[in-house]
C-alpha cells in the first residue's frame, strides 16, 4: 500500500511539474522565439552542443550543411572554444501570416572575456561579430525548431545589409 501511495505522490507531482512547466511558456510566437534563442546561447556558452541541436530541425539545411553536417562544426568551434560569451542584438523576428513559421536576423557577438555581460562591456578588439539569418518552424510537436540559417562576418558600425 506504501509503495503504491508513492507512486501516485510521484505521478502527481510529475504533472504537477509539467502543467507548472506548460503554464510558464510564453504563449506569443515571438516571445517563444526570443525564449528559444536565449536558450541557444546560454547552452553555448556552457559547450552544451546537444542543449543547441535540441533547437536545430532534423530537415536542417543551411550554407550547404544538414543538420549532421552542423553538429560537426558546432563540435569544432566549441571545443576550440577561442570565446566565453554570446551577445545578441539587433534582433529582428519576422513572423509568417500562419505564425508557423518566421526569420529571424540578429547580430552576435562572440566575445573572448569571461565578464562579458553586455556589448558595453567590451573593447573593439575582444569579440568577433557575425550576422545570422535564420528560418524557424513550429514543428509538429509545437517546438520552434531552426529549420535553416546562414552566417557571414559583420563589421562593428555596419548593418551589413
Amino acid at each position: 500500500m506504501a509503495r503504491q501511495l508513492r507512486l501516485v505522490l510521484v505521478l502527481l507531482a510529475a504533472a504537477i511539474a509539467a502543467l507548472v512547466w506548460w503554464r510558464s511558456r510564453p504563449e506569443d510566437p515571438e516571445a517563444q522565439i526570443r525564449a528559444l534563442l536565449e536558450e541557444v546561447v546560454a547552452a553555448a556558452e556552457r559547450r552544451d552542443l546537444g542543449g543547441i541541436l535540441t533547437h536545430v530541425s532534423e530537415g536542417f539545411r543551411g550554407q550547404g550543411m544538414n543538420r549532421d553536417q552542423l553538429k560537426g562544426l558546432l563540435f569544432v568551434e566549441l571545443r576550440r572554444g577561442a570565446w566565453r560569451k554570446v551577445v545578441l542584438y539587433q534582433t529582428e523576428i519576422a513572423l509568417a501570416p500562419d505564425q508557423r513559421r518566421a526569420q529571424v536576423d540578429t547580430l552576435a557577438l562572440l566575445a573572448a572575456g569571461e565578464q562579458v555581460k553586455s556589448l558595453t562591456d567590451l573593447v573593439p578588439t575582444s569579440g568577433d561579430q557575425y550576422r545570422f539569418r535564420l528560418e524557424l518552424a513550429r514543428e509538429e510537436d509545437g517546438v520552434w525548431r531552426t529549420t535553416a540559417a546562414s552566417y557571414e562576418p559583420a563589421r562593428a558600425g555596419r548593418s551589413n545589409r
